[in-house]
């Protein structure tokens, strides 16, 4: 945790250094001022110029870097989209001759029944008896 790039040792460093000079009766008092002092200073549009201005130069190299890569991938990008184009197409192509390979099969035609299969039930009546 850091605050004002300040880390909880070095805080708590700060915090005895100020009760050794200010004292511990007008610690508060010191405080309290030194909050306000902040609080204003947080507040002031010359802090805010600073801190957007910080920002915008610590973001400044990813920027730049991206908007290059994006123009070399552009750049890159044409030649291999025939080559996609065309890896595309003979997939399309392979997909349908497996079509008859990985779909499932369609309705057989009934198969003729051997006489040991025909249940007693099944048996055509002649009519000669």
């Amino acid at each position: 945790m850091s605050f004002l790039g300040v880390g909880p040792l070095e805080l708590l460093f700060i915090v005895i250094i100020a009760i050794i000079i200010v004292g511990p009766r007008d610690i508060t008092k010191t405080a309290r001022t030194l909050g306000r002092a902040i609080n204003r200073i947080y507040r002031s549009e010359l802090w805010q110029t600073l801190s957007e201005t910080g920002h915008a130069i610590r973001d400044l190299p990813n920027r730049l870097a991206k908007e290059a890569s994006l123009e070399d991938l552009d750049a890159i990008g044409d030649p291999f989209k025939n080559t996609r184009e065309e890896i595309s197409r003979e997939m399309s192509r392979i997909e349908d001759g497996l079509k008859a390979w990985t779909s499932p099969p369609g309705m057989l035609p009934p198969q003729p029944k051997d006489e040991a299969d025909i249940s007693p039930d099944e048996y055509p009546e002649s009519g000669g008896e």
